[in-house]
């Protein structure tokens, strides 16, 4: 007997919905399992389908992405620097900005170790870019504050 679980997922903006159906990916989400075991405790012994959807503050695509991809990759620690495009390909087709969301989400949800994995591949991507383009992704106003300073200290100079 194949026990089923359908936990319907509801995000701001969109009347749209994803749903959490295998097993394997809700234990990989420790915020929704913790919901699971208070609310359901028997979740894995029995057949559970929620009607009630669990908001997410994040976008449909960034969540979608996470659950896709929550237990394929694998921690950093065991893939190199230098296969990141095999090791995370999907990943790192994404732009930083879509990582950005996709790390937060991966954080709401609870799973660091798909944390690392995106951080990773924003690393890669932060390690071709400049100063100023680092800075902006970080912090887009400290960014522009450093470029006033870089320029007003530039002017000083000369």
């Amino acid at each position: 007997m194949i026990l089923e679980v359908e936990i319907p997922l509801k995000f701001p903006g969109t009347t749209a919905l994803s749903y959490i159906r295998r097993r394997e990916v809700l234990k990989k989400l420790p915020f929704v399992k913790y919901y699971m075991d208070e609310h359901h405790p028997d979740w894995y012994q029995k057949t559970i389908r929620l009607t009630t959807p669990l908001e997410i503050e994040f976008s449909k695509e960034a969540t979608d992405f996470l659950l896709k991809y929550i237990t394929i990759y694998v921690s950093p620690a065991f893939a190199s620097y230098q296969k990141v495009d095999t090791s995370y390909k999907q990943a790192t087709t994404k732009t930083l900005d879509q990582l950005k969301e996709i790390i937060q989400c991966a954080e709401f949800f609870g799973c660091c170790s798909f944390m690392d994995c995106i951080g990773f591949v924003i690393a890669h991507k932060l390690n071709r870019l400049t100063v100023d383009e680092v800075n902006t992704f970080l912090d887009p106003q400290e960014g522009e504050r450093y470029r006033e300073w870089r320029s007003a200290f530039t002017r000083r100079r000369t």
